[in-house]
């Protein structure tokens, strides 16, 4: 963090400069520090600003509206959100997009302006799946297969976030509708989150999604009865896929610290020879 202060004297060049302070208040923002996050975001900012560098710019105004947001400040928070979509250029699909007005919608949601939320939801939600089908889906009959391979973390977060809105939309409006478009947009998340594990892409920051996407499968198990065992089964591949992925991670880590105690192996070839129930 020290050498971050005199990196501008160092480098000369702008998007190696910008390179760094996003990695530094990318790992602020992750370790909890919120007046780091800030104040790195905004210098990051300023030498964004001086060179009109606007993917950074967006990258910046994104960021400060997901801390202020984090720190209860959510008219500031709003504003920085209104800014980031100003900044948008995109001539393509782009998560970025999707990113930047599902954070808006998170803040809306946060003051207390939840059909506002409701509606970026499911006009962003509406383009995802379209691009994706290469057909118009309404979310209530939103299937996972709908969205093809698509599977990223932010596309796992758009949606997971986008199913929490829906969801809290529903307990106010009481529609069944709703409850079906929030159903849905979490089944989708979980299945996203699934083809991101079997890719081989896991990261520690998806932890934090699983979780989310796991309370909301239950909390719907507990709505729809009848519709529990599918939700449960989701929750149930996902929490497989998860502990091994945890298993490797730790058996990795021995290795490093062990070597020549530990064995290196992969856990999922081991399962792969083994029969269903010693699996």
């Amino acid at each position: 963090y020290a050498y971050i202060d005199t990196i501008h004297r160092e480098i000369g060049d702008q998007h190696i400069e910008l390179a760094a302070y996003k990695t530094v208040f990318d790992d602020a923002y992750h370790q909890g520090n919120d007046s780091l996050t800030v104040r790195f975001t905004k210098q990051a900012l300023s030498v964004a600003s001086a060179h009109d560098n606007r993917f950074y710019r967006l990258v910046c105004y994104a960021k400060l509206a997901s801390v202020y947001h984090r720190m209860g400040a959510l008219e500031q928070a709003l504003v920085y959100a209104e800014q980031a979509e100003r900044s948008m250029s995109f001539d393509s699909f782009s998560a970025s997009k999707y990113a930047v007005q599902i954070i808006k919608a998170m803040i809306l949601a946060g003051l207390d302006r939840w059909k506002d939320a409701q509606q970026i939801v499911e006009v962003s939600l509406s383009e995802i799946v379209e691009n994706q089908a290469d057909a118009r889906v309404k979310l209530s009959e939103l299937r996972a297969g709908d969205l093809g391979d698509l599977s990223s973390y932010t596309f796992i977060r758009v949606f997971t976030e986008s199913a929490w809105i829906l969801y809290r939309c529903y307990r106010r409006d009481h529609r069944a509708e709703t409850l079906r478009k929030a159903a849905n947009v979490y089944c989708a998340a979980a299945a996203m989150f699934n083809r991101y594990y079997l890719k081989g892409e896991y990261t520690d920051l998806i932890d934090d999604l699983h979780l989310k996407i796991t309370e909301g499968l239950l909390t719907l198990s507990i709505d729809e009865p009848s519709r529990a065992a599918d939700y449960l089964d989701l929750i149930e591949r996902n929490a497989s896929q998860h502990l091994i992925k945890e298993f490797e991670k730790k058996l990795w880590m021995t290795n490093r610290l062990q070597p020549q105690k530990a064995t290196n192996f992969n856990l999922l070839d081991v399962f792969a020879a083994l029969e269903p129930g010693e699996a």
